[in-house]
């Protein structure tokens, strides 16, 4: 069933489990745990639609390195959002596999390794393409023969590779501009099935508290609608999957501000940030290279999703060059006065406004009539998953995500400040260092040194770009993938969820969300997060609650 609570705040609230959170991990462990025949309630803060009202409930502060910001590199507000399905509203749709790396304790990142392999996750990836809509079985440099074509350059295996990011929601019969974007999670939830369900999706409920009166279990939790109306909800087991951001937050004000699950001081600690900008470009010797370059590492069809790929460096590369796990991807500029770019704006003129509203010069015109080859050829390519490619400017951005490093100082805590429920707003402070700067500038010289074997240019930072760990935000930001904060290890004084998620000391109170990565990768979160929740609901299946 598909509730208000604003409406109807006498329902009974007595389940087998409570999720909080409506985004992709909340939505997944709903679907998979009333499907196993379980009593659930999920908890959405927001309702079917966002408010001014509810997204004043994500404010927080933001420092840097122990001080305040001078210019925020994030926005605690409106990068997440509270409604039916979560920040999955919002998301891009990238969906790309962490690596084998990912979860290894390596010599040169201080408290990296996850208590999980790869391999223990691979088969719960597999189960999670449903819900994101893609499928793809591979995302590295093999994709290449998937797709029947060879790879556009031949890189030194040892440096520069290419891994793809493959985009969440299917494509229509129609070509590359028939995709209607990544799955939005809410459609899970508000549907047909989930309306016949004795499991409970009720909105416009915040969690307000968890109560363990401090033993280990939780008790219940106390709920809030609009109207001030207050209600506890009883389970089995509680699940946060709030998001990166709001997770640590609940337990920090669990038990009325004493916290829950944090003996070893660990909740919050080790926020992971997703450093990400443009401090670099690509100066092509002309506009031919640079055409030829942009079109090969932009978008092609694989199965019946959109995939691009994006430049990489092996395990070994990383290790010997004391990497952080990065990518670098294109974007460039049009030709402004190129046929094929006349052409498109003649045909959004046309589009939007009518034939009445194209209007053409004799100059452009005549532009028109000298390329018919290159506008027939783009003609039929705008049909296809390719789409239109039009001649590029000589400048190219080349930007990077990377991940960030694991600190204890990094970390999530509450403000003396309260929002409207009595709930303390959270404090983010991101701990930004030089070993992420270092890695970033070899990174760059790195694929610098593949753009001088192949003919394509020089690199340069950016004028503006003056990144140091003082000062991340001349050059980087923060993705807004927040990670750790409630981070998963096998020793309760170095994490605050074990490997199969159980809050340490706390019977039965479970997290699930980017909030547990020990290290974030450079990947967008969303795939290994529905991975992970996947793995949950069937572990808390096996338990038999």
């Amino acid at each position: 069933m598909l509730i208000d609570f604003n409406q109807h705040p006498d329902i009974g609230l007595d389940c087998d489990v409570c999720v909080v959170g409506s985004g992709a991990a909340g939505t997944v462990l709903f679907d998979m745990l009333s499907k196993a025949k379980l009593k659930v309630i999920l908890l959405e803060s927001g309702g079917l639609l966002p408010t001014l009202e509810t997204q004043k409930l994500n404010e927080g502060f933001l420092r840097l390195n122990g001080r305040p910001v001078k210019e925020d590199y994030t926005s605690l507000v409106s990068y997440r959002q509270r409604s039916l399905g979560g920040t999955t509203n919002l998301w891009g749709g990238g969906c790309e596999l962490f690596e084998e790396v990912d979860f290894a304790s390596r010599t040169w990142v201080k408290d990296s390794g996850w208590p999980i392999e790869l391999a223990e996750l691979e088969g719960f990836y597999g189960e999670a393409k449903r819900y994101v809509e893609i499928t793809a079985n591979v995302f590295d440099e093999r994709l290449w023969s998937v797709l029947g074509i060879p790879p556009p350059y031949k890189f030194n295996i040892a440096d520069v590779t290419t891994s793809f990011t493959v985009k969440s929601g299917f494509l229509s019969d129609h070509g590359y501009l028939n995709w209607a974007g990544p799955v939005k999670f809410g459609r899970y939830l508000n549907s047909p099935e989930v309306a016949k369900s004795d499991s409970i999706v009720l909105y416009n409920a915040t969690l307000t508290n968890l109560n363990s009166d401090g033993q280990g279990t939780v008790h219940f939790g106390e709920i809030c609608n609009a109207k001030l109306d207050k209600r506890k909800v009883r389970a089995r087991i509680f699940i946060l999957a709030a998001g990166g951001w709001e997770n640590p937050r609940i337990m920090l004000n669990a038990n009325r501000g004493a916290g829950i699950g944090n003996e070893a001081d660990c909740v919050g600690r080790y926020y992971l940030g997703h450093p990400y900008g443009c401090p670099a470009e690509l100066i092509c010797p002309n506009k031919a290279v640079a055409t030829e370059l942009f079109w090969k590492f932009q978008y092609y069809k694989v199965g019946n999703n959109r995939a691009q790929p994006y430049f990489t460096f092996k395990r070994a590369t990383q290790e010997r060059y004391q990497l952080l796990n990065s990518t670098i991807y294109l974007k460039g500029s049009y030709d402004e006065d190129s046929a094929v770019r006349k052409a498109m704006l003649l045909r959004d003129q046309i589009k939007y406004g009518g034939i009445s509203s194209a209007k053409i010069s004799s100059s452009d015109m005549a532009l028109l009539l000298s390329d018919l080859d290159d506008l027939l050829a783009n003609a039929y390519r705008s049909l296809s998953i390719s789409g239109v490619r039009a001649r590029m400017m000589e400048k190219i951005e080349l930007n990077l995500v990377q991940e960030g490093t694991p600190k204890r100082d990094s970390r999530i805590y509450l403000s003396k400040e309260k929002d409207r429920f009595g709930i303390n707003k959270l404090v983010l402070d991101w701990h930004f260092d030089e070993q992420e700067i270092e890695s970033m500038y070899r990174v760059y010289k790195l694929f610098a040194a593949t753009a001088r074997q192949f003919g394509w240019g020089r690199v340069q930072f950016r004028p503006e770009a003056d990144v140091n760990s003082n000062n991340p935000t001349r050059g980087l930001r923060e993705a807004a993938h927040p990670s750790g904060g409630t981070r998963m290890s096998n020793d309760p004084k170095k994490g605050v969820v074990d490997r199969n998620l159980r809050v340490h000391g706390v019977s039965n109170l479970y997290v699930c969300g980017s909030s547990v990565f020990p290290t974030n990768s450079w990947v967008s979160p969303t795939f290994t997060i529905v991975s992970l929740a996947v793995r949950l609901a069937k572990h808390l299946q096996g338990l038999k609650i």
